[in-house]
């Protein structure tokens, strides 16, 4: 699944999609916020099978005014089942951008292996990023882990980069668009 959100600049865009995952089945969903006023998308999953793979990922972009907001749910409910999750936001100007997360572990859901990471990335002096990303762990014999990560970019990389020659606002956008594509 590939979701890009690139509405117009005073459209709002609010969606919600459902992952139910049998068993041996794998799914990837992948979202991008590229443009809208105020956006929201929420991808929930289920595995409803043992041996089940699901790999959740998005990058927000928030700029001038824009408000986006990404959220995930993963319910762990059977045993032996593995979901990975990589989410950013790179906000600018006076974006804000949202990421809320969760990963349910329910009693006798074990080896689960469950991995959530949020990176951000602030641009501007204005710009925000609001992170939750959680864990709720119910079951013994699981690998689960979530983090999260705010800067800005490097001032020592900048200044490494305008020394080879490269001007500093091409340094910016190469330091941001490797940040995205890492």
């Amino acid at each position: 699944h590939i979701k890009i959100i690139d509405e117009n600049e005073h459209h709002a865009h609010f969606a919600h999609n459902d992952v139910s995952l049998g068993c041996d089945a794998s799914a990837f969903s992948h979202v991008y916020f590229l443009q809208g006023e105020c956006c929201r998308h929420q991808t929930s999953a289920q595995f409803k099978g043992e041996n089940a793979y699901l790999t959740m990922n998005s990058l927000v972009l928030p700029r001038q005014q824009n408000v986006f907001d990404s959220r995930t749910y993963t319910d762990h409910r059977l045993p032996h089942c593995k979901s990975e999750q990589l989410h950013k936001v790179i906000a600018s100007d006076q974006g804000k951008g949202v990421f809320d997360g969760m990963i349910l572990v329910p009693e006798g859901a074990v080896k689960t292996d469950g991995q959530m990471d949020n990176r951000n990335l602030l641009l501007g002096e204005q710009s925000q990023i609001f992170s939750k990303p959680k864990l709720e762990i119910y079951a013994d014999d699981v690998k689960c882990s979530h983090g999260a990560t705010t800067g800005s970019i490097d001032p020592q990389q900048l200044n490494y980069m305008q020394a080879r020659g490269i001007n500093r606002q091409a340094a910016k956008h190469m330091l941001t668009q490797a940040f995205a594509f890492d």
